[in-house]
């Protein structure tokens, strides 16, 4: 009777790791698509770093002419 119980379990687990292995094989991203991730990644990242850096020269410019005016920050 045990072996039949172990037996049910062990399809049981057999199954459910074959869900999860399919699961997580849908969610991956394809190899195909990878160099594309990877272009957008580095389009997004610069971006960003050419965000910060107006930010920060818009910043310093604003600083430097309230500095010329004798205001206090």
């Amino acid at each position: 009777m045990l072996g039949r119980v172990g037996l049910a379990l062990s399809a049981h687990a057999q199954k459910r790791l074959s869900q999860s292995r399919t699961m997580i094989a849908s969610a991956s991203i394809a190899a195909e698509e990878m160099p594309a991730m990877i272009g957008l990644g580095a389009a997004l990242g610069i971006g960003l770093l050419f965000g910060v850096e107006r930010g920060w020269r818009a910043t310093l410019k604003q600083d430097a002419s309230r500095h010329a005016a004798g205001v206090r920050t």
